[in-house]
């Protein structure tokens, strides 16, 4: 930290353009191997205000980017500063762009850095699928996050919430087909009006599969 520190503060402007132009073989930036917070925030503020925002949409290799990075460690204070970077437009692009494995930076969210998204697009940022259909819901239902999955779907309203269960990836499982515990699997049906649990629980993915095997 202390070299990385004298580098930026001695010369400010080659450790600018550095940052912001300098790719090794693997596509990564400066940025893509600060391994803490506190050295990324460091990089993220060298750079002048205008050039922040390109610094963040670099992508290494496997189009990865430092936002993924701070989402994947819980830097919740580094997903909050890079969020107000950014209008609604382009913070939502950044959100759900995907690596070249589909995996987005939404998906590797917890409770605080949900909180860190704008009010107003909080649902359709939830509601957003990755490449392979799976949405915030079914990654965090698979990982048995059972806080992440309770605030979640409190943040939705019931016809939102509904759907977002029902939702089908490209393998055709819902959010209950991902349930890592029976907690979980139990929030899920009691989100899902009374009449219709029989049929969420028959709902088959494409193997012909239903929440029972």
């Amino acid at each position: 930290d202390e070299i990385i520190q004298y580098i930026v503060t001695t010369f400010p402007k080659l450790a600018s353009d550095l940052m912001v132009k300098q790719i090794d073989a693997g596509g990564h930036t400066a940025i893509h191997y600060a391994c803490n917070e506190q050295m990324t925030r460091y990089l993220i503020d060298a750079v002048p205000l205008e050039k922040r925002a390109e610094l963040v949409w670099c992508c290494n290799s496997d189009g990865r980017t430092v936002f993924h990075t701070a989402c994947y460690f819980s830097w919740v204070n580094t997903v909050q500063y890079i969020c107000t970077l950014f209008d609604n437009k382009r913070l939502q692009e950044l959100v759900v762009h995907p690596d070249k494995y589909g995996a987005t930076a939404l998906h590797c969210v917890r409770n605080e850095e949900i909180a860190s998204l704008p009010a107003d697009q909080k649902a359709e940022l939830i509601s957003t699928p990755n490449v392979d259909g799976v949405t915030l819901l079914q990654s965090a239902c698979e990982h048995g996050w059972t806080d992440c999955v309770r605030y979640i779907l409190s943040l939705l309203d019931k016809h939102v919430c509904r759907k977002l269960i029902f939702q089908q990836n490209i393998l055709g499982a819902t959010a209950l087909h991902h349930a890592a515990n029976e907690k979980i699997a139990r929030m899920l049906l009691d989100h899902v009006p009374k009449d219709e649990q029989i049929k969420l629980l028959g709902t088959t993915d494409r193997k012909g599969r239903n929440i029972l095997g």
